[in-house]
C-alpha cells in the first residue's frame, strides 16, 4: 500500500505542476534572451520520447548530453549518433563516444552540429534574390568524465567549446556542465540533477562588421572612415535539471515483480535561464531488454492576449511524445535503435533517431 501511494505522489506532482501554470501570469516573458539555443534541442530517440524526462537515467551514451554522471554505470565501450529533421531542411545531429575507465569510472566524448543548408539571400532592391547564399552553423564539443562517488551516488562533469556561425560571423565560448544521479533506496527512486551551460557570454564577430562610414554626411568635405558595427553579447541558455525515476515493473518493481518486463515511470523538472520552469513526463516499457515502448510528455507556456484584463495570459499546455526502441546482441556488439516523435504544434511533428553501437 505505502508502495502505491509513493507512484501516486509521484504522477500527483507532475499533475500539480500542470495545474498551477495553468491560467498564471508571468510578470514578463524571458524567450530569445540566450544564445546558441541550438543546445536545448534535445538528443536521443529513448531521450525525446520520454518527453526530454531523463535526468534520472544511467547507462546510456546519450546522458553525455542530459546528465553526464549517467555515463558512470557503463561498462562497454559505446558509440552513440542522433539526428533530428528538424524545419525547412535545418538538421540537428549529436554524436558521443563512452569509454570505460575501470569499474568505478568513464570518459566521453560529444559532438553536437547544427546545419541549417543554404538560405538564400534577398535584398530590399532584390527581394527574389540575389543569387547568393548563406548558412547557419551551430558546433558544441564536450569532455565528460564520470565517476562513482559511493556505491550508490555517480557524479560527472562535462567541458565543452560552443561555436555559433551565420553567414562569415561568428561567435564562441566555453562552458561545463556537472551533474549527479542517487540511488535513494527508497522504493527504487533514482533521484538526478544536473546543470548544463555554464560559460561565458556568445558575442558575434566577423568581417561583414567592418564598414565605411561618413560621421558627417552633410560635410561634402567629409571622408568615409574605416568602422565596425558593435554586437551585444548574450549568455548560454543555462538549465538546471532535476529528475525522479522508478520502476513500477521489473526486477525490485513496486507495483509487480517480473524478470522480462520493466515499467519505469519518470518525472523531470526542466528550469532554463530563459523560459520558466516546466515539468516533464516519461512512461517507458522494456520487454526482455529487446523492444521499448515509450511515450512522454513535455509542459510549454503559450501566451494568449486577454481583451479584459489588458495583459498576456500565461497557460502550460501538454505537448505529447512517442517512440520505440530495439536492442539485439551481435558477435561484435551490442546494437540499439530509437525512434521519437514529437508534438511542435504549429510547426508540426518531428522525427528523431538514434543509432548506438556497445561493443
Amino acid at each position: 500500500m505505502i508502495k502505491r501511494v509513493i507512484v501516486f505522489l509521484m504522477v500527483a506532482t507532475a499533475v500539480a505542476s500542470c495545474v498551477w501554470a495553468q491560467g498564471t501570469n508571468l510578470p514578463f516573458n524571458k524567450v530569445a534572451t540566450s544564445a546558441a539555443q541550438f543546445l536545448k534541442f534535445g538528443v536521443g530517440g529513448r531521450a525525446v520520447a520520454l518527453g526530454g524526462s531523463h535526468a534520472a537515467l544511467s547507462g546510456d551514451a546519450s546522458a553525455l548530453y542530459w546528465n553526464p554522471a549517467g555515463i558512470a554505470s557503463m561498462r562497454r565501450s559505446s558509440l552513440y549518433a542522433s539526428y533530428m529533421d528538424y524545419f525547412v531542411g535545418i538538421s540537428h545531429n549529436f554524436v558521443g563516444y563512452v569509454q570505460p575507465i575501470d569499474v568505478e569510472s568513464s570518459f566521453g566524448v560529444s559532438i553536437i552540429y547544427l546545419d541549417s543548408g543554404d538560405i538564400e539571400i534577398t535584398t530590399i532592391d532584390q527581394p527574389e534574390g540575389t543569387g547568393s547564399s548563406y548558412d547557419v552553423k551551430d558546433l558544441a564539443i564536450g569532455l565528460t568524465y564520470a565517476k562513482y562517488i559511493t556505491d550508490r551516488f555517480m557524479g560527472g562533469v562535462t567541458v565543452k567549446y560552443i561555436q555559433e556561425g551565420i553567414w562569415r560571423e561568428k561567435a564562441h565560448t566555453f562552458a561545463f556542465d556537472i551533474g549527479s544521479i542517487l540511488d535513494t533506496g527508497l522504493l527504487g527512486i533514482k533521484l538526478g540533477m544536473s546543470l548544463s551551460n555554464f560559460g561565458g557570454n556568445m558575442k558575434l564577430a566577423g568581417p561583414d562588421l567592418d564598414v565605411e562610414h561618413d560621421r558627417y554626411d552633410e560635410n561634402p568635405g567629409d571622408r568615409e572612415v574605416p568602422s565596425r558595427l558593435e554586437t551585444e553579447e548574450w549568455p548560454l541558455p543555462l538549465i538546471y535539471r532535476i529528475g525522479l525515476a522508478t520502476d513500477l515493473v521489473g526486477i525490485g518493481g513496486q507495483l509487480a515483480e517480473s524478470a522480462e518486463s520493466r515499467l519505469t515511470l519518470l518525472f523531470d523538472a526542466n528550469d532554463p535561464n530563459d523560459a520558466e520552469l516546466r515539468p516533464n513526463v516519461g512512461l517507458e516499457y522494456q520487454w526482455k531488454d529487446i523492444l521499448s515502448l515509450r511515450t512522454g510528455g513535455l509542459f510549454r507556456y503559450t501566451d494568449e492576449w486577454d481583451d479584459t484584463a489588458q495583459a498576456t495570459q500565461w497557460n502550460s499546455r501538454l505537448f505529447l511524445s512517442f517512440g520505440v526502441g530495439l536492442n539485439w546482441e551481435t558477435d561484435w556488439g551490442l546494437m540499439q535503435f530509437d525512434y521519437a516523435r514529437m508534438d511542435y504544434d504549429l510547426l508540426g511533428w518531428v522525427d528523431h533517431f538514434s543509432l548506438g553501437v556497445g561493443f
